[in-house]
């Protein structure tokens, strides 16, 4: 029981970092819905695994860094719809994920992948996001400078010699692999969820770029906190209760909004 809370705590620590940092920008650069498009991407990847008999996981990331790859090459083609491409990506890994569920008879531990399931993840699973969310730190505290630019203003940035395209896929990347290693513990379909919810509520506040990030991340570790003890209580699915927590957290700070308004 010990070892299964502290595996708890961990990951929700973990997600919480990597989720809210990762969702502050995605936000900021207007591709909120990039998460939801690579999360899509990553179930494709687990039914993939399933039906090819491979560690679900592994499939999950490499396929969910080659959807990040292919968006952020298509984009170059949109640069005033990106909507377009993610709506393009969704619709073709929704696609492949139909039709390699149907070779994939596993039901039950494909529904862990959909929704989350913490008794379900490994040690592996949980080493990788350890690992990761380590390598989500460095980044962003390596390149903090330039995320802040091209949130702000991609075209300048660019002008100004920075090498903007190379920080859009790196990012791409990093998401990707974000959503993939959370998706066993949150679940495929409310990962995005996880990236949007906190810097969504955190940004009704406007207390600048730092404060916002820093208050997204008390945020994201809230809403976990929350949604491991109302999954014990209510035994339900993790990520759904994370998902609740945070909603309820988005409507906290749209009331205070609204109070600093009347």
């Amino acid at each position: 029981m010990q070892i299964y809370l502290l595996k708890l705590l961990i990951c929700a620590v973990c997600l919480s970092l990597i989720c809210a940092a990762l969702g502050h920008i995605l936000v900021l650069r207007h591709l909120s819905l990039s998460g939801d498009t690579l999360s899509h991407g990553a179930l494709a990847g687990v039914t993939l695994g399933f039906a090819c008999g491979i560690n679900p996981t592994v499939t999950a990331l490499i396929f969910t860094v080659i959807c990040a790859a292919v968006i952020e090459y298509l984009r170059r083609y949109y640069p005033q719809y990106s909507e377009i491409v993610l709506a393009i990506m969704m619709s073709v890994t929704i696609a492949l994920a139909a039709i390699f569920a149907n070779y994939a008879f596993v039901a039950g531990n494909l529904s862990a992948y959909l929704f989350g399931s913490l008794a379900s993840v490994s040690n592996f699973d949980l080493l990788l996001i350890i690992v990761l969310t380590v390598i989500v730190l460095i980044y962003f505290i390596v390149l903090q400078r330039y995320l802040l630019l091209i949130s702000l203003e991609e075209k300048v940035t660019a002008v100004q010699g920075l090498p903007v395209n190379l920080i859009n896929i790196s990012l791409s990347v990093i998401t990707a692999i974000t959503v993939a290693s959370a998706a066993k513990v949150a679940g495929t379909l409310v990962i995005s969820g996880l990236l949007v919810l906190p810097a969504a509520a955190a940004m009704l506040l406007k207390k600048g770029y730092y404060r916002t990030l820093h208050l997204s991340v008390l945020i994201a570790l809230i809403n976990s906190f929350g949604g491991i003890i109302l999954s014990y209580l209510a035994d339900i699915p993790l990520g759904g209760a994370i998902i609740l927590s945070a909603a309820l957290s988005l409507s906290v700070c749209l009331l205070v909004k609204i109070s600093r308004v009347d």
